[in-house]
């Protein structure tokens, strides 16, 4: 380097000395000075242009001139990217074409440059999906933005710039190809791949046209097409540069075009999505090769474990949120702003989507696509910003407005009607956005729009017609094309989406792709049952591929199912070693599992299929089963304990036992005749001395003869055992006051779920006060049949109005105040809020309705309260108003009474958000109940 700068000051100098010392010069030093050659001759009077750089190493530079070096820095690791590709040349442009329709394309990116790696290939393809037209002109000035987003061409097209013009790109999108492939681990990369960094997700398709420009003055896309048609303007005197693609022929392009029209399909952009290290699971689970059926298969049989079929959790990348948020496209140190890649400066850019300071400064410069982000953050609210889905709302539909497609689909919401969401969804469908494709496709065939909001129509809408229907089944397909995340509930759509109506073939489609590009565990086992439902929907071997796939991913049925088509040879040579590995996986020892797979393992246990013979793991199994709720599973578990364990030499286990003969004789389908006998001999007359687990079996033995039951529970309710099961028995058989009085042993002997209002009172049954009081601190329940029973013991209004109070009191938790505090306290707010009346508290009364607030958000005693004291009612309203605005949800009448009420009485309820007004805490009195007050100044 010193050299160098040594020549070029000497540079003047040297273009006075002879030629035969330059000459002897020049061979002396001759490496120096063929890196300043350009200098030298210019600085002598030779034409002046362009400085040229010696060639770097990097093969980027070979290419075109790449970023600088701190740009590379900054984005040396992988993130998704959108660069273009309209300065690559129409051989690269046409092999990538080629290379889409082959799999899912390969490539290298480095400082902003994106190359094919023909030698490398991925498994899969990509569909098309047209988009409603969409044209920009971006507008480049420096050099800057040149080696931005057109690399490639940067330096062919810098003397354009340095002379003072622009260079003018005209892009018209009509639609995008797209695989399913959600993401790709290196070790599933085929052939020689080492340069590879990222694959192509999707490509934006259409025509774009290059000319030259004037600084400020932005020309029309046609009117660029057509210089560049025609090779320049007489007028304006531009320079058409490059084009490709026909601006009439994309004129016929529609967004339900499944195919792009031909002069019409250049590539524009591409998505790319960085190739994965490896993918993170858990219980370290290896991703198997995906291979041929059959080495799948045996790949995996020998992998299971304990545990390991918990499903795989892949690593994180952008391209996963895509749909959500809207991400900075370009290289590290440039923000996206007017369609292109440009330095940070003061004009409005693309926010980064969690960044929510940045967002609501860049959407108040104008940009649309950050009011979109900004209105992600305000729905929810995060811990900088607090929820305000007014204003979220509002946001949503100003990006709508500006072609934003994702915000047309946010902005229908549990208010919208069915006429006010058709329209968004439709133009968010059109634009591109996958989720306003299949939620349209529910609206156009469901009774009431949305299944979980939008308000039913006046008049249901008739059977959807078969025009209706397969439009709503292609927008399904359509939002998987645009979407792979989409394709699973599209699949879900096609099958149970349309009542009455399904389509079974295009759900396969599409569950396929969800489960092979997605690599989603449901998907891969909702197609292999609906290949075992059709056994011509696929054929064997891509059945087989689609078990041992789930299982993979953590379906445990799937793995039951695999391990039992090994066990019986269904589909696949019979090989009981592996059946037992699936199997094995498919029902998790800890817990859990598919409860069929279960029996199925058990059983091998038990025989010695696949293994050696291991009888207590079998006996753990069955008694796990047997205790489990799974119906039939469970009383054939239950039954097949007993039978094993009368072969099997063991320790006893009373309860288990018991347990198990109970199960067995309450089997609804196939009772047990050996255990309904053993639970009459064996366990009935335990239960009558007092024996609780031998009572809690007989309610569980419905098969039993009920006569010896009763008898058995009546013995056990005399000592004070299950008297409440001896309740529901003899309820029954219509023996109602002896049942009354059975429950009130129940609720004497502290089983307080009996302690409710006798329903036939001819005896007048009734728990002992004190019983009763004992009940009603565990739970709300019992207050209400204690405050009957006082009732109906004729006590004075003001001692129930004191046992009101301390009921009221009592009260905490939200579940509480609902189930009975809440009666018990408005009975005492209203008494405290009767002008006249002698126990009249306003300021206690204030207190209570507080409690409503934070308990129940309750406004019905503010309202009361408000009617006779608007000064106390004030902060309390205001109180409900702040909750209201905060919270990540508006009902919109109880939130807009509450606002309302508040201004009504003097507040100012925009002073109210993410903040306390000061006066909500100062009107109310310093004491409170149960420091309601304090906790709600905190």
């Amino acid at each position: 380097m010193g050299h160098l700068r040594r020549s070029i000051t000497g540079a003047t100098r040297y273009c006075f000395v002879p030629w035969q010392v330059r000459f002897y010069v020049v061979l002396m030093r001759f490496a120096v000075l063929v890196a300043s050659s350009i200098f030298i001759l210019a600085g002598c009077g030779f034409s002046p242009g362009k400085v040229v750089r010696p060639p770097s190493s990097s093969a980027m530079s070979v290419l075109g001139e790449p970023l600088l070096a701190g740009d590379c820095a900054r984005n040396a690791q992988p993130r998704y990217l959108e660069p273009l590709v309209v300065d690559w040349r129409s051989t690269e442009r046409a092999d990538l074409e080629v290379a889409m329709r082959q799999g899912v394309v390969p490539v290298r990116h480095e400082c902003g440059v994106v190359r094919l790696v023909k030698s490398c290939r991925i498994s899969g393809s990509y569909d098309f999906a047209g988009v409603s037209r969409k044209s920009e002109v971006i507008q480049l000035a420096s050099e800057d933005e040149l080696r931005a987003n057109l690399p490639l061409s940067s330096v062919q097209l810098a003397a354009q710039v340095q002379s003072g013009a622009t260079v003018d790109l005209a892009l018209l999108l009509i639609g995008k190809r797209t695989t399913s492939v959600a993401d790709v681990v290196r070790s599933e990369l085929e052939g020689s791949c080492d340069e590879v960094t990222h694959f192509v997700r999707a490509a934006h398709v259409g025509a774009f046209a290059f000319t030259t420009g004037e600084v400020g003055h932005v020309t029309a896309a046609a009117e660029i097409f057509k210089i560049a048609s025609a090779g320049a303007d007489s007028q304006s005197k531009r320079k058409a540069m490059h084009r490709d693609g026909s601006l009439e022929a994309c004129e016929k392009s529609t967004p339900e075009a499944e195919r792009a029209p031909a002069e019409c399909g250049a590539a524009l952009r591409v998505e790319l999505v960085p190739i994965l290290d490896h993918r993170v699971q858990q219980q370290h689970v290896e991703a198997s090769p995906k291979s041929g059926p059959e080495e799948h298969a045996a790949h995996t049989a020998e992998v299971p474990k304990d545990g390991a079929d918990a499903p795989k959790a892949h690593a994180t990348t952008d391209v996963k949120i895509a749909s959500q948020a809207i991400h900075n496209p370009c290289v590290g140190g440039y923000v996206w702003s007017g369609g292109k890649c440009v330095r940070a400066g003061n004009g409005p850019h693309l926010c980064e989507p969690a960044d929510h300071d940045d967002c609501e400064a860049q959407c108040g410069k104008g940009s649309e696509k950050s009011c979109y982000n900004l209105a992600r953050i305000l729905q929810t609210g995060t811990w900088e910003a607090k929820p305000d889905p007014v204003r979220s709302k509002a946001l949503y539909q100003r990006a709508c407005a500006a072609e934003v497609a994702a915000a047309c689909v946010e902005s229908v919401d549990y208010s919208s009607t069915r006429e006010q969401a058709l329209p968004l969804l439709e133009k968010g469908c059109s634009a591109g956005s996958a989720r306003g494709c299949i939620d349209l496709a529910r609206y156009l065939v469901q009774a009431y729009g949305y299944a979980s909001f939008a308000a039913p129509p006046a008049t249901p809408p008739a059977e959807p017609s078969p025009e209706t229907l397969e439009r709503s089944f292609r927008l399904a397909e359509r939002a998987c094309t645009l979407d792979g995340a989409r394709c699973a509930d599209a699949a879900e759509f096609a099958l149970t989406g349309v009542p009455k109506h399904r389509d079974v073939t295009r759900a396969a489609k599409l569950f396929e792709k969800a489960c092979f590009g997605q690599d989603l565990g449901y998907a891969c086992r909702q197609l292999g049952e609906l290949s075992a439902q059709r056994k011509n929907l696929l054929d064997p071997q891509k059945t087989i591929l689609t078990l041992a796939t789930a299982c993979e991913l953590g379906e445990t049925s799937s793995c039951a199912a695999l391990g039992h088509a090994y066990r019986v040879g269904e589909d696949v040579p019979r090989n009981t070693r592996k059946a037992l590995l699936y199997l094995e996986r498919g029902c998790r020892r800890q817990g859990g599992g598919d409860r069929s797979g279960c029996l199925e393992l058990a059983d091998m246990y038990e025989r010695g299929e696949g293994g050696p013979t291991d009888q207590d793991a079998a006996l753990e199994i069955y008694l796990r089963l047997c205790r489990s709720s799974w119906m039939s599973q469970s009383a054939i578990a239950c039954d097949r304990y007993l039978g094993l364990t009368e072969a099997v030499p063991r320790s006893h286990r009373d309860e288990d036992d018991i347990f198990a003969h109970a199960s067995a004789c309450g089997n609804q389908q196939q009772p047990s005749v050996r255990s309904c006998k053993w639970i009459e001999t064996h366990v009935a007359p335990r239960c009558a001395q007092g024996h609780r687990p031998a009572c809690d079996a007989l309610e569980r033995s419905t098969n039993a003869q009920a006569d010896i039951v009763v008898a058995a529970l009546n013995k056990a309710c005399s000592v004070g055992v299950s008297c409440g099961k001896y309740a529901v028995m003899i309820a029954r058989s219509g023996k109602s006051e002896d049942a009354d009085r059975a429950r009130v042993k129940a609720c004497e002997a502290g089983d307080y779920d009996h302690c409710f209002i006798p329903q036939h009172d001819k005896a007048a049954h009734w728990p002992s006060r004190a019983a009763l009081e004992r009940a009603c601190k565990t739970g709300p329940r019992a207050c209400m049949v204690l405050r009957a029973a006082l009732v109906k013991s004729k006590l004075s209004p003001s001692e129930l109005l004191k046992f009101d109070e301390a009921n009221c009191l009592n009260t905490t938790g939200t579940n509480r105040f609902y189930a009975f505090g809440r009666s018990s306290c408005r009975r005492f707010f209203d008494a405290l809020i009767v002008p006249s009346g002698s126990s009249a508290d306003f300021a206690k009364a204030a207190e209570i309705a507080r409690m409503a607030i934070q308990y129940g958000r309750d406004n019905t005693f503010v309202a009361a309260l408000d009617k006779v004291s608007p000064q106390l009612a004030r902060p309390l309203w205001g109180e409900l108003c702040r909750l209201a605005i905060n919270a990540s949800y508006w009902n919109d009448s109880a939130d807009r009474l509450a606002c309302e009420g508040y201004e009504r009485t003097g507040g100012n309820a925009a002073s109210l958000r993410g903040k306390k007004d000061p006066m909500i805490v100062t009107h109310v009195p310093e004491s409170s109940v149960k420091g309601v007050a304090h906790s709600l100044t905190q």
